[in-house]
């Protein structure tokens, strides 16, 4: 209950009020005030940080769907390593014929008809690159929008 003490607290504004709750609500408003902005940040950062991991999950699943692997033998069937750039999920696929004389470049299946593994720790570590790549990104954009604001070539509005 800070805003109903009565004990002298210094304000924003430098004078210090220890007179009646009357002549301190100019600054326990603005105390507030202040306290609500911090609140503001907070949830924006946490809003960013929640869109970055979003944005780097789709990533990471878009990199194991377009990524492939070559098997050659039959034991390569049964561990196909996928994920970009990090492999983080391990399909047994044995149930194809082993490649005669050639290789075969195999993508990612269905988990019901093939045994699945993932290795979380490789999960996270795509995840925390692919969110490293997206606030790199993010940034480079938002300096180049800047750039050539400045220079007249892109109108930006708030």
């Amino acid at each position: 209950m800070a805003l109903l003490d009565s004990t002298p607290r210094p304000c924003p504004t430098g004078k210090t009020t220890t007179s009646s709750p009357r002549m301190s609500y100019g600054c326990d408003l603005l105390r507030l005030t202040e306290a609500m902005a911090a609140v503001g940040n907070a949830l924006r950062l946490v809003w960013k940080a929640l869109a970055v991991g979003a944005l780097a999950c789709v990533l990471v699943v878009l990199g194991l769907l377009v990524d492939s692997s070559r098997v050659s033998t039959a034991g390569e069937l049964a561990d196909v390593r996928l994920g970009l750039p990090f492999d983080w999920v391990h399909q047994d696929q044995s149930w194809m014929d082993p490649p005669a004389g050639s290789a075969y470049d195999l993508r990612f299946r269905l988990p019901q008809e093939n045994p699945t593994q993932v290795s979380v720790g490789m999960f996270a570590a795509n995840l925390a690159l692919a969110s490293v790549a997206v606030v790199l990104a993010w940034a480079g954009l938002r300096r180049l929008v800047a750039h050539l604001a400045r220079q007249g070539a892109v109108h930006v509005s708030t």
